[in-house]
């Protein structure tokens, strides 16, 4: 878990739509109620569309006032095909990548299309792919590592909250 004093997080859940669950907020997150808030999301309907799920992402992204400066990063999971053509997606993620914000893709099991993932990631990125049956720390522990390829400096939290010594990521 990374400090949320240094990061914030938002969750927006989708199926056949998208819906904030988890808002971004200008004080520090608790972690503890953080976790029991994903632990608690329901499960979405429909089919993952990833095209109306990066355009609800951008609409977060535009209510974020907290830290203008921040670095932004999208992490996008899902372990399905998505209902929306390739294009669409392709469309939909570019005002993301104008605004800065760097799209993380995350394909679980085999039914996800990673060729519809690398159309909402800058160049073709290679989507992570991870088995549905891993365990969900190490997919976290990947999803950060994937994350951290940029630039950037974080407080590292053990699995109880309490600080780790800093771990900073420089490709």
């Amino acid at each position: 878990m990374h400090n949320p004093d240094r990061i914030r997080y938002s969750i927006v859940i989708y199926g056949d739509s998208a819906t904030p669950v988890v808002s971004f907020s200008k004080d520090p997150q608790d972690v503890r109620k953080l976790l029991k808030a994903v632990d608690k999301l329901p499960q979405p309907s429909g089919l993952p569309d990833l095209k109306v799920l990066l355009e609800e992402a951008k609409k977060v992204f535009e209510k974020d006032s907290g830290r203008p400066k921040a670095a932004k990063v999208l992490v996008v999971v899902t372990d399905s095909k998505s209902p929306s053509a390739s294009d669409d997606i392709k469309e939909a993620a570019r005002p993301l990548e104008d605004e800065g914000i760097t799209v993380i893709a995350v394909a679980v099991g085999d039914e996800a299309s990673s060729k519809q993932l690398e159309k909402m990631t800058p160049e073709k990125q290679t989507p992570l792919s991870v088995d549905k049956d891993e365990d969900p720390g190490d997919i976290g522990d990947k999803i950060m590592d994937k994350v951290l390829e940029g630039e950037y400096s974080f407080e590292t939290l053990d699995s109880n909250g309490l600080k780790k010594a800093d771990s900073e990521w420089v490709s």
